[in-house]
C-alpha cells in the first residue's frame, strides 16, 4: 500500500513538473502586453496617431462592398457578402453605411473602442476621421474611417496569432480604404 502511495506521489510530482514547464515562458516572449485604456464620462480616451498606410508587395484585388472600396491581397478569398477569408484562414469583413452627424461618428468610434477592449486590445489609435484597433496576441484588427456622411469598416479576426507576413499587409489594406459616393 505504501508503495502505491509513493508511486502515486512520484507520478504526481513528474506530472506537475511537466505541466509547470509547459506553462512557463521566458523573457523573450513576443506576446505584447495589452494596453490599459481608461473610460471617461464622455467615452474612452483614445490616443491620436498617424493613419496606417503602406504599399503591397503582393498581387492584389480591389473589392467594392457596401460603397466601400478596399484593396486586399489576391490570396484573400471574398465570399461576395462583405465577408471572406485571409491567407491564414482568418475571417475578414468589409462593410459601410451612412453617418448622420459628428455625434453619430463619435458614437461609432467609441463602439470600436469598446469592442476592442472587450476582445483584448494591443493598440488603439485615432484621427479625426478614423479609428484603428489591433487585437492582443496579433489576432486581428478593426479599422473604421469616415468619409463625409458615410463610413467604411475593415476588420480581420483570427483565433490565433496571424502570421507576420500577413500582418505586414494590414497598413496597405487600411491605406486603400475609400468610399464610393452613396446613391441618393
Amino acid at each position: 500500500m505504501k508503495r502505491r502511495f509513493a508511486l502515486a506521489r512520484i507520478l504526481f510530482a513528474c506530472g506537475l513538473v511537466f505541466v509547470l514547464a509547459a506553462c512557463g515562458g521566458d523573457s523573450d516572449d513576443p506576446t505584447p502586453t495589452p494596453v490599459e485604456l481608461t473610460p471617461t464620462p464622455g467615452g474612452i480616451d483614445i490616443p491620436t496617431g498617424e493613419r496606417p498606410d503602406g504599399d503591397f508587395s503582393v498581387l492584389t484585388q480591389r473589392l467594392l462592398i457596401e460603397n466601400c472600396r478596399v484593396t486586399v491581397p489576391l490570396d484573400w478569398t471574398s465570399f461576395g457578402t462583405g465577408t471572406g477569408e485571409t491567407s491564414s484562414r482568418a475571417r475578414f469583413t468589409i462593410n459601410g453605411g451612412s453617418i448622420a452627424s459628428d455625434d453619430a461618428w463619435e458614437e461609432a468610434v467609441q463602439l470600436v473602442a469598446s469592442q476592442a477592449m472587450r476582445q483584448g486590445v494591443e493598440s488603439l489609435t485615432r484621427g479625426d476621421d478614423w479609428v484603428y484597433a489591433v487585437q492582443s496576441g496579433n489576432r486581428g484588427f478593426t479599422f473604421r474611417a469616415r468619409f463625409d456622411n458615410q463610413f467604411c469598416d475593415v476588420a480581420v479576426q483570427g483565433t490565433d496569432a496571424i502570421p507576420e507576413t500577413e500582418r505586414a499587409t494590414w497598413p496597405a489594406v487600411i491605406g486603400s480604404v475609400e468610399a464610393e459616393p452613396l446613391e441618393p
